[in-house]
């Protein structure tokens, strides 16, 4: 008995000293599996540190099967601000928009990459400040030796300078085709502006002859003195135009106001229909501006022609002109101003403005007044209708010569032999 316990007590101790041996084989393969595992990992982030490095613009991690977020590289941190401890284990849902959560789009691109080994993705990315990035990536599934899906690689590139860049090369594209456009216009306009400007210096020559013929009917002597004027400003417009196209700016001298105002009723008083009554009240003063002429009546015109259309059933446009004086210590204005208000009686709009308020027209006479030193103010009235102001301001007025008319002897002169025709 003493012999046979004594045997199994031997075989007992050998059978466990194997089952140690192999314990301590068994850990460590483990631990020699585990270093070469972390070695491994180290040597992949070390090759994601610098592939970023290689590869400013480009992000890259690796997803599990989930789409959890299992390595992360300094390219990805740059592009969407977060470091390691803040994406690692995390969902890539996580660099979605809002937008794109709730469509469920980053569960439909895994889904996507896993049936079909890769899916290319183009969009909006967020990055951890909340703003949101262009980006180009490639989704790559990941499979082991028996086609198990193990994760994801997803390889991602910033390209929202790009996208920027190619934009504002479109619109700069398109603003040079615009401006060859327009440079052809110009050409053209040139041309006609130059035929125009022959056409009524023809048309004046003939009004002086008219003139001396019918020296003694001062009625068809009014209209021919009309005609004249008209001419006048007909050249003013083509000489504007063929600066415009030469590049040359406008001559602004003294404009009288008043005068300016008194062409504007005469065109309105025959352009006007009769469900419109003109009223006027202008003031007896000469002010003088140095806005454009032509600039001028143009700004009254166009403002006469938004109250008319303010009143399709008729109403009544009031032209009012008057001194203004502004405190100059409290106002980057000058100190004097004649203003021209433009009144219409037509019905309120729902805004509580006139329809003329929208008016491109409006704006750009507004513009003119801005540069000129003046401004242009809009006041809706309760009964109804509008009241803009224009605030021209005024400035010395110009010498008795400047101001004065052609003498008799003048006259005479001009009419023993008609202008020759101006040819540009």
């Amino acid at each position: 008995m003493g012999s046979s316990s004594l045997s199994g007590t031997y075989w007992a101790l050998i059978g466990l000293s194997v089952v140690f041996v192999a314990a301590a084989g068994c850990c460590w393969l483990l631990a020699r599996r585990l270093a070469t595992e972390r070695v491994e990992r180290r040597a992949t982030q070390r090759v994601l540190d610098l592939f970023s490095e290689a590869a400013r613009d480009y992000g890259f991690w690796l997803l599990g099967p989930e789409g959890r977020i299992r390595r992360w590289s300094r390219g990805a941190e740059r592009i969407h601000g977060y470091d390691n401890d803040q994406v690692l284990g995390r969902h890539c849902s996580k660099l979605y928009s809002e937008q794109d959560r709730s469509a469920n789009v980053p569960q439909r691109v895994l889904e996507l990459a896993a049936r079909q080994g890769r899916h290319e993705f183009h969009g909006e990315r967020l990055r951890q400040d909340g703003e949101s990035v262009t980006v180009d990536s490639v989704l790559q599934a990941l499979r082991d030796d028996s086609g198990n899906l193990t994760g994801f690689c997803e390889v991602e590139h910033e390209v929202t300078e790009q996208r920027q860049f190619e934009q504002t090369l479109r619109q700069t594209r398109a603003a040079l085709t615009r401006a060859h456009k327009l440079e052809a216009v110009g050409r053209l306009s040139g041309g006609v502006a130059h035929d125009f400007n022959n056409v009524v210096q023809v048309i004046k020559n003939c009004v002086r002859v008219l003139q001396r013929r019918l020296a003694d009917q001062p009625q068809q002597l009014q209209f021919l003195d009309m005609i004249e004027r008209n001419a006048d400003r007909a050249a003013g417009l083509s000489q504007h135009l063929l600066g415009f196209v030469r590049s040359e700016p406008l001559e602004a001298g003294p404009t009288n106001v008043h005068e300016v105002v008194e062409d504007a009723l005469q065109i309105l008083r025959q352009t006007l229909n009769e469900s419109i009554v003109l009223e006027q009240q202008l003031d007896s003063q000469c002010p003088w501006t140095s806005i454009e002429r032509t600039q001028l009546e143009a700004a009254v015109l166009n403002l006469a022609a938004n109250a008319r259309d303010a009143m399709p059933g008729g109403g009544t446009l009031t032209i009012e002109t008057s001194d203004a004086t502004v405190d100059a210590s409290s106002s980057e204005l000058s100190e004097h101003y004649v203003t021209i208000a433009i009144a219409d009686s037509g019905p309120r709009a729902p805004s509580g403005q006139s329809p003329m308020a929208a008016d491109r027209s409006s704006q750009q006479v507004r513009q003119l007044m801005e540069e000129a030193g003046g401004r242009l103010s809009l006041e809706s009235r309760a009964q109804g209708g509008a009241i803009v102001t224009l605030w021209v301001p005024c400035v010395r007025v110009p010498a008795a010569a400047d101001c004065r008319g052609p003498t008799e002897t003048e006259l005479d002169i001009k009419d023993e032999q008609p202008a020759p025709m101006h040819v540009v």
